[in-house]
């Protein structure tokens, strides 16, 4: 199934330049909320399904929320969250 899943086939560049699109927008507003409700409830734990590259976890603060799984159908798209965040979130969770 997962072989056969379109979201396996879809570049993260070519995700990522759709998502943060002006016409589309969901960068932006994925970003943002993200940002705002962090602050807001300010959790020990989070959890992102579509994590995607990890959108939003630079608001994350490792002294409040320590721990942060992350879902996403694509490996590869985990891959890139892992090698931007990993150093910074200790406990970063990577499910596929």
């Amino acid at each position: 199934m997962f072989e056969t899943n379109a979201w396996n086939r879809i570049p993260l560049e070519d995700y990522d330049l759709h998502m943060g699109h002006q016409n589309v927008a969901q960068s932006q507003l994925l970003n943002n909320l993200t940002k705002k409700y962090l602050q807001k409830y300010q959790p020990k734990s989070t959890l992102f399904l579509g994590i995607s590259s990890g959108n939003g976890l630079e608001h994350i603060d490792t002294d409040i929320t320590e721990m942060v799984c992350g879902v996403d159908i694509n490996s590869s798209y985990l891959t890139t969250t892992r090698e931007r965040f990993g150093d910074k979130i200790k406990q970063l969770l990577l499910v596929n």
